[in-house]
Order: structure tokens, then C-alpha cells, then sequence
């Protein structure tokens, strides 16, 4: 039902609606015919639908809007009448009548259709007509150019045939090129899509070409012509020189790239320095002997420490052996007592080099690199500190010290 209302009121109110030929005098295949097509609507235009050809084409080049009539109670407009004129352009493709159906808008419920055109379309006259002909229609302008000017050996550049005007709608044949020309000067020609715009009309025909033989080159002129309708003779235009200098790659000269050097004298060891060698190399192998000694030594003194106590040991002598043992091994050499005093009644026992808990802790873990064990030393220490110096006597202190000796005889030795 709302469909039969809609077609109704189009029927009632159709949209105002003109087509027209604007082009005088003999219409041409290949020639740009142009159209006018007139609607009348209100402020908005409508939308302007161009019917499809088979044997044609066309394209919309611009549309103009005219107010005609405005209608208005105050500052307040009521009805408004505009002209739109939309320009069209017709190609024709082939000789014959050419029937044009009608055009169609649309503006919200409101529909219009335009009259129906026919068109008698003649073919391009034979005489006068060269190879030249591409089978455009019109005036035109013709260039080249070559992209880029300058190239190495084997490579490729662009070589452009621009057409620009009428004719250039209607020339979709290509053009001739001398191609053994080319060839006898290096330069190998192949086609590439060609490239057309409507507005302004345009038609440019591409080609890549590639160089094979050095030296500055020219490409050959193109001629092409077209049929001029305001004179009925066909005009013919050629391109001028366009040139490219083709750059010969040099030849790989090892002599002028590679240049040797002078020979470098042998060496000549002298008296002094192979002494000064061999006192290095000894002086190298002592210090690492040396070290070999001290770090074995780091490894069983654990062990022969184990051997030298004896259960009949009191306390005292068990922390005297101990500590004398310890620092002996450590290198430590009898120095004043620096924080740690002996006390009074112990002046007859022998002096013992000074190390406090922590510096015994600091050495051990530099030698060793293992904490653990640098703090079991340290505590042990501090217990031998107390037996012999505060006069507390500790019955564990022979258990402690060997299962500390025994714990530092299984463990590896940092280098």
C-alpha cells in the first residue's frame, strides 16, 4: 500500500526534467559530444542518475545551480525553485544511431526522468587519414619526456607519450615507434598500462626501456594525428628529441683498487731480548709454583691440624695450639695487640699474634670465599679468645674444632 502512495505521488509531482545535445554540426566516432541535462528542484539538488551505454561512453564533467524563484513571508522563505544543469560527456565508439535513454533522479518521494535522445553518429572520413590516427576526434597536444635522463648500463627508465585534449578521449590505439631505431641504438622498448583521465582529458602512454649499449641517446620522434571536425582535415603533431645518457659501468681493475705494500722486514731477536724472555717466563712459573704450594698447603692443613690434637689436651692447650696453628697458616706474623689485651695473669704464656674474631672472619672469606665457613672460624676464635684470655672454660671447644677442621677440609679452595 505505501508503495502504491510513493508512486502516486510521483506520478502527481515528477521532478522537471531536460536533456540536450550542446554539439553543432556532425558528430564523429571518437569524438567528445557534449550534454546538458536541466532539473528543477527546490535548495536541494536531486541525485542525477546517467543511464549505461554499451556503445559509449559518459562521464559527468560539472553541474552549475541557478535560483529561479523564492517565495517568503517576512525574513521567512516558503518555497525556493533552483535550475541544476549538470555538463555531460558522450563518446561515441562506433558509426550508426546512437539511441540515448532517458536520465533519472531521485529527491526524497519525488522522482523525474528526462526525454530520450538519438544520435546520429558518422564515421571519421577516409581521405587524409595516415597510420598516425588513433582514433581521436578533436584538438590535442603532444610531449614527451624521459624519467630519469641519466642511467647506468642495464638499467631502465621511463619514456612518457602525453596527450592532453579532446582527442586524447578517442585515441586508444597506440602509437607507431621506430622499434629497430631503438634497437640499433641499445635501447629495448616494452609497453606498460596506459593511464587516462577524464577532466582535463588525458591519455599517457608509458613504456620502460631498457639500456644496452653506453653512450647519450635520443628517443625517436612520435607522430600522432587526430581529426580536427571544426576544419574536417586531420592534424598531425610529433613529439621532439628526448634524451638519455646511458653510463658504461667500469671495468673491475684489481692493479688500480689493490696496491701492495712494502714487504715487511723480518724480525731480529737480539742477545738481550731473549734473555729478557726467558727471565719473564721463569719469573711466571715461580710465582705460579708459589701459588700451587699455597693453595695445597690451604688444603691439608685441615687434615694435619686434625692429627696434632691429643684427648689429653686441657682446654688452654687446645685453644693455644689452635690459634697458633690458625694464624701460622694464615701468615699472620706476632704484632703488638691492638683492642685485645693479655690479661695480667696470663704474662708468662708466650705472646700470640693479634687477630680479633672478625679479622680472622675477613681473611677466611677472602681465601676461601665461602662465608659459612669464615663465620664457624670467627665464632671458634672468639671461644679460644675467651678459654685462654677471660678464663671461662668451655668443655665443647676440642668437639667444635674438629668438626670445624673436618667441615673446612671438604670444602674447595678459592683461587
Amino acid at each position: 500500500m505505501g508503495l502504491l502512495i510513493w508512486l502516486v505521488i510521483a506520478m502527481v509531482d515528477p521532478i522537471p526534467m531536460e536533456a540536450r545535445i550542446v554539439t553543432t554540426g556532425p558528430l564523429y566516432v571518437g569524438q567528445v559530444i557534449e550534454l546538458q541535462v536541466q532539473v528543477v528542484a527546490g535548495a536541494n539538488p536531486p541525485e542525477l542518475i546517467a543511464p549505461k551505454l554499451m556503445e559509449a561512453s559518459i562521464h559527468l564533467v560539472a553541474t552549475t545551480a541557478r535560483p529561479l524563484t523564492t517565495s517568503a513571508i517576512g525574513n521567512l522563505t516558503l518555497t525556493e525553485r533552483v535550475q541544476y544543469t549538470s555538463r555531460y560527456h558522450l563518446t561515441p565508439r562506433r558509426a550508426g544511431f546512437l539511441n540515448l535513454p532517458p536520465f533519472r533522479s531521485k529527491l526524497a518521494d519525488r522522482v523525474g526522468g528526462s526525454n530520450s535522445l538519438r544520435i546520429k553518429v558518422e564515421p571519421v572520413p577516409d581521405a587524409g587519414r595516415t597510420r598516425e590516427f588513433l582514433g581521436g576526434v578533436g584538438r590535442f597536444e603532444l610531449e614527451s619526456e624521459v624519467e630519469p635522463t641519466l642511467v647506468r648500463l642495464g638499467e631502465s627508465f621511463t619514456y612518457r607519450l602525453i596527450m592532453t585534449g579532446e582527442a586524447s578521449v578517442g585515441s586508444t590505439r597506440d602509437p607507431q615507434i621506430n622499434a629497430e631505431l631503438l634497437e640499433e641504438r641499445g635501447l629495448v622498448l616494452t609497453p606498460e598500462p596506459v593511464e587516462s583521465r577524464d577532466e582535463p582529458p588525458t591519455r599517457v602512454f608509458r613504456y620502460r626501456v631498457r639500456a644496452t649499449s653506453p653512450g647519450v641517446w635520443s628517443m625517436p620522434p612520435v607522430r600522432i594525428s587526430a581529426f580536427d571536425p571544426t576544419t574536417n582535415h586531420y592534424l598531425t603533431k610529433s613529439t621532439s628529441s628526448a634524451n638519455v645518457r646511458v653510463k658504461d659501468i667500469p671495468l673491475f681493475q684489481p692493479n688500480k683498487w689493490i696496491t701492495p705494500g712494502p714487504s715487511s722486514p723480518k724480525p731480529k731477536w737480539h742477545i738481550v731480548e731473549i734473555a729478557g724472555l726467558i727471565i719473564g717466563l721463569a719469573t711466571i712459573g715461580a710465582v705460579f709454583g708459589w701459588v700451587r704450594v699455597r693453595l695445597a698447603r690451604l688444603r691439608t692443613w685441615p687434615r694435619t691440624m686434625q692429627k696434632r690434637f691429643d684427648a689429653n689436651f686441657s682446654q688452654r692447650d687446645v685453644a693455644r695450639l689452635f690459634l697458633t696453628g690458625l694464624f701460622d697458616h694464615l701468615n699472620v706474623s706476632a704484632r703488638k695487640v691492638g683492642p685485645r689485651q693479655i690479661r695480667p695473669n696470663l704474662s708468662d704464656d708466650p705472646p700470640t699474634p693479634a687477630l680479633t674474631s672478625d679479622e680472622v672472619r675477613e681473611v677466611i672469606e677472602s681465601r676461601t670465599g665461602d662465608h659459612s665457613l669464615a663465620q664457624k672460624v670467627a665464632d671458634v676464635v672468639e671461644r679460644c679468645d675467651r678459654v685462654l684470655y677471660g678464663g671461662h672454660p668451655d668443655d665443647q671447644l676440642s668437639h667444635q674444632i674438629k668438626e670445624l677442621l673436618d667441615d673446612w677440609s671438604r670444602l674447595p679452595i678459592k683461587r
